[in-house]
């Protein structure tokens, strides 16, 4: 057997039990995060903000130069993960230079 499918069955076998109250599993509870939105003219006023270009900014970023310029004409917008990322440079400018490291 596998190992995906002996992991799967033993997962299985864990809830079971668990369901029965023969073990007690660790449970967290997730609440789904409201989505950010990121105009245009917010993402130009960070990057104004660390008086950078677009180009620079954009690289730190690990973003097309392009794609940065979309989403400050607003043409695009920013994915939830990259608008959490810019929500996350605006609040800590400094985690930028760490991200621009990598």
């Amino acid at each position: 057997m596998s190992r995906i499918m002996t992991d799967l069955r033993d997962a299985v076998e864990s809830i079971k039990e668990h369901h029965a109250g023969k073990i007690t599993l660790r449970t967290s509870t997730v609440q789904k995060a409201k989505p950010i939105v990121m105009t245009g003219s917010h993402v130009r006023r960070i990057r104004d903000q660390l008086h950078m270009s677009q180009e620079v900014f954009a690289r730190c970023l690990h973003t097309p130069r392009r794609t940065l310029e979309k989403w400050e004409q607003g043409l695009a917008k920013p994915s939830g993960t990259a608008a959490a990322l810019l929500s996350l440079v605006e609040r800590r400018p400094d985690v930028l230079e760490e991200l621009a490291a990598i």
